[in-house]
């Protein structure tokens, strides 16, 4: 899907956010491995915080391959559902921080899609099966003829 102009603003702070919080994640990753090779640790500590060091570069490599990478490419609606639940992962998993900035990264590509549909001219498409409202840039079924929110008719896709 060709991105128009006026979304990429929008785009752009998600991408920006994104990545601001993977990097925060590998910060937290090198500062548990440097906890994990302190001497005096016990062997059972080291080993738990090499692990936990693990799943976090893993966590960062996910979010980098689901979330930042469709964001870079313009492909907002494949990005926004993975940005979401890492969102919401992070803040579960103490990463506070990072957990904000996916989820103000989440609202961030709502409105480059928004923008994206205006800017088209209404009809856009969000996803499969979904379109944008010519006039409110509500979100409505593809297969439907009005708009839900605004009653206006719709642009088949």
């Amino acid at each position: 899907m060709s991105v128009p102009p006026a979304s990429r603003r929008s785009g752009n702070t998600a991408r920006v956010l994104i990545l601001v919080g993977v990097i925060l994640q590998f910060v937290e990753v090198a500062g548990i491995l440097a906890l994990a090779v302190l001497p005096g640790n016990h062997r059972f500590h080291g080993i738990f915080l090499l692990a936990v060091a693990a799943v976090g570069a893993v966590w960062g490599v996910l979010i980098l391959l689901f979330s930042y990478r469709p964001t870079a490419d313009g492909d907002y609606g494949s990005a926004r559902t993975p940005t979401l639940i890492f969102g919401i992962l992070s803040l579960v998993t103490l990463s506070i921080l990072g957990g904000i900035l996916y989820l103000i990264a989440y609202v961030k590509l709502g409105d480059a899609l928004h923008e994206a549909a205006v800017t088209a001219g209404g009809g856009g498409s969000l996803a499969s099966g979904t379109v944008y409202c010519p006039r409110c840039g509500g979100i409505n079924p593809a297969l439907g003829k009005f708009c839900q929110r605004c009653g206006a008719p719709l642009t088949p896709p």
